[in-house]
């Protein structure tokens, strides 16, 4: 890990903080581009792993002449896979639709897709119910608000009857 390096650098009048420290390890990551083996894009190593997410590299989809160094040091920072796999358990967990089909030894190679639609456009659409309801009405536990009430997208939560029943 780069904290002891970091900090062993400073004197203690001068120490730098845990933020600052993750700050500078984010701005010299920038230093460091990787391109891709098609030459169209630039990766970025973070060594700063979290149990989720491991060596973790991100790309920059956006311009980012733009920004300055800091604000982009911030948005290496802020990427995450996170969310997307928050929402993928509870996909995992609320919908049953997908779910892999039960093979047996004595149904010799056959499967059985007991809940399993016979239309696959189903899952489309039980997903974009899904989608809408995470993202403007689910509260979550340690931040409060739906995604779409953070972001600005809706003024507050929406409860899940004006969606299905708008009058």
């Amino acid at each position: 890990m780069l904290w002891p390096i970091l900090l062993s650098h400073h004197s203690d009048d001068n120490m730098v903080s845990r933020d600052e420290a993750t700050l500078l390890i984010a701005q010299n990551a920038l230093d460091k581009a990787v391109v891709s083996s098609t030459g169209k894009q630039e990766w970025f190593y973070l060594p700063l792993d979290k149990i989720y997410e491991c060596e973790k590299h991100i790309a920059f989809i956006t311009d980012r002449s733009r920004l300055s160094m800091k604000s982009q040091s911030m948005s290496l920072l802020d990427a995450s896979l996170h969310p997307i796999d928050s929402f993928f358990q509870i996909v995992r967990c609320r919908l049953s639709m997908p779910e892999r089909p039960i093979s047996t030894t004595s149904n010799h190679g056959r499967v059985w897709t007991d809940k399993s639609p016979y239309n696959p456009q189903v899952i489309g659409k039980l997903l974009q119910i899904l989608r809408v309801y995470y993202n403007y009405c689910k509260k979550s536990p340690t931040d409060g608000p739906p995604p779409a009430e953070r972001l600005g997208r809706a003024k507050c939560s929406v409860e899940i009857r004006k969606i299905l029943y708008p009058s």
